[in-house]
């Protein structure tokens, strides 16, 4: 175990920590200011993820107290991940890459950090690129841009469920009084979704979505205002309030219909008017 970096004693939390930490560390380079290690090699029993060894970069700020770290190499769903951030007294900061990442590993380790998801299981990968700030255990504000590839989820319910859905997403959140705030956009053009009552094809009418909103500790969505411009069905806004551990997960809707074109509109709701009345009878 190195003593050289201090700060590897603070990676702990109520609900995970690191253990059996080591850094090897090649050549160190000690300055008045710095103390860094330019090829280190860290390895460790990561919470979640199991056992990483991890390469790059470590710089410990001996007058700021400091510490910089830039990682590659993170594996976990049969993807990589690259770590980079920056650990000071009055916090931190971070950034996340994933390349073709296993959604359910991803799921796992969410929960564990007790971010607010609601109760699915899924399949699929995910690319993406995480930068996050926060104090101590907490994450304070981020910003997402990830596109998920052959997403096939569902809640326990049945009135959520996707099957190879594909999509972009590129949001911004931030936590304050136990919910988070968010501001997000949503591009898809395959595969299928439904959440009760509404199906939908993506592969023959694209989606595009934006929204601001809360999402409480409760797992209860509030979308303040939203846009969403569906190809060849409907442009239309409004707000929404949504519940995804409910039988039926839409509580509230106020829309305001821009348009409606047909015959793709005619075509959405065909396909809507079968599924229901298969469950009525």
């Amino acid at each position: 175990r190195s003593t050289l970096f201090p700060y590897t004693t603070l990676f702990r939390s109520p609900y995970s920590e690191l253990r059996n930490l080591r850094i090897d560390c090649p050549a160190v380079e000690i300055s008045v200011a710095t103390i860094a290690c330019r090829d280190a090699r860290i390895a460790g029993v990561l919470p979640t993820v199991g056992s990483q060894t991890l390469a790059g970069r470590v710089v410990f700020g001996r007058l700021s107290g400091t510490l910089e770290i830039d990682l590659a190499g993170l594996k976990i769903g049969g993807g990589k991940a690259r770590i980079a951030g920056g650990l000071q007294d009055t916090g931190w900061n971070g950034r996340l890459e994933l390349d073709r990442v296993a959604v359910e590993p991803l799921i796992k380790l969410a929960r564990d950090l007790q971010l607010p998801l609601p109760e699915v299981s899924a399949t699929g990968l995910v690319t993406l690129s995480l930068t996050a700030s926060g104090a101590q255990t907490t994450v304070q504000k981020a910003r997402i841009d990830a596109t998920f590839t052959d997403l096939t989820a569902n809640n326990e319910a049945g009135s959520l469920a996707t099957d190879k859905l594909s999509f972009n997403l590129l949001a911004d959140v931030r936590q304050a009084k136990g919910a988070w705030s968010f501001q997000a956009e949503v591009k898809s053009g395959s595969g299928q979704a439904y959440a009760q009552p509404v199906f939908l094809d993506l592969g023959a009418h694209a989606l595009a979505l934006s929204a601001r909103g809360t999402w409480a500790s409760d797992g209860t969505l509030s979308i303040a205002d939203f846009s969403v411009d569906h190809r060849d069905v409907a442009q239309a806004q409004g707000s929404a309030e949504i519940s995804f551990d409910d039988e039926q997960p839409l509580r509230a809707l106020t829309l305001d219909l821009k348009a409606l074109q047909f015959p793709g509109a005619y075509a959405i709701w065909r396909s809507e008017e079968r599924r229901v009345g298969k469950e009525c009878r």
